[in-house]
């Protein structure tokens, strides 16, 4: 765009003020108020822009950029330069996805050569006209028995799964993942799985080391411990 300053000024302040339709909904008066420029050289700047330009890399309407319609300026070919930004802007997070994922492939529970749209459709999340968890690996179970072994993954999953169907309205989470580890270390926290003594809320160490708490966590480990091997192997070692 060989224009002068001024134009290239209140070009930018069109683009600006420019909605999803490809209209600036603004006048001569607007953009010299906002560009700090007198209304005379808004009015020649914008001529300029209705106008032909040869040297436009554009054919359509002979490279000209704005028109001017009802309520304010169409910038011509908006459209198409928005959709090309979209798929620039989509194709950038998902470069940054997998250099993420190249750098720290646990934290993200991927593999290296995973792409993002392939990650959604892992991660966790619940059918509701199935009544089953979808996403869940035997390894995420493994880790959440480890990380509590006071509760008896599968049964929590369950409760979960009935509590969500129950309660619909709360059934809308951005992160399934981290909602079933807040479950579980409340759960844990509790008294796990098998707890029968205390209200709701107490913890572990409020009701003490002992009694049917202390049996419900133990109940709970020896569970984990024979749906996995590993764990009771790595509590020998």
């Amino acid at each position: 765009m060989a224009e002068s300053a001024i134009t290239f000024k209140v070009w930018i302040a069109l683009l600006a003020a420019c909605r999803e339709s490809g209209i600036a909904y603004v006048s001569s008066v607007y953009l010299s108020s906002i560009c700090h420029l007198p209304l005379s050289r808004v009015e020649d700047s914008l001529k300029k822009l209705e106008g032909p330009d040869e040297h436009s890399r554009s054919l359509a309407d002979d490279g000209r950029r704005i028109r001017r319609v009802d309520g304010g300026y169409e910038i011509i070919n908006y459209t198409v330069y928005r959709d090309f930004s979209l798929k620039d802007a989509e194709a950038e997070r998902k470069r940054l996805y997998r250099q993420r994922l190249r750098e720290c492939p646990d934290v993200l529970g991927q593999r290296p050569d995973s792409s993002a749209s392939a990650s959604v459709s892992a991660s966790a999340s619940i059918s509701f006209k199935g009544r089953v968890w979808e996403g869940i690996t035997e390894d995420d179970k493994r880790g959440w028995a480890e990380a509590y072994p006071a509760c008896d993954v599968g049964v929590e999953l369950t409760r979960m799964r009935e509590w969500l169907i129950a309660n619909p309205t709360k059934a809308v989470k951005s992160n399934w993942r981290r909602f079933i580890t807040n479950w579980l270390s409340r759960s844990q926290d509790r008294g796990g799985t098998d707890r029968t003594t205390g209200r709701a809320g107490y913890k572990v160490s409020q009701v003490g080391s002992s009694g049917n708490v202390a049996e419900g966590i133990a109940r709970a480990t020896e569970r984990n411990r024979k749906r996995f091997p590993e764990l009771a192997e790595k509590d020998e070692s």
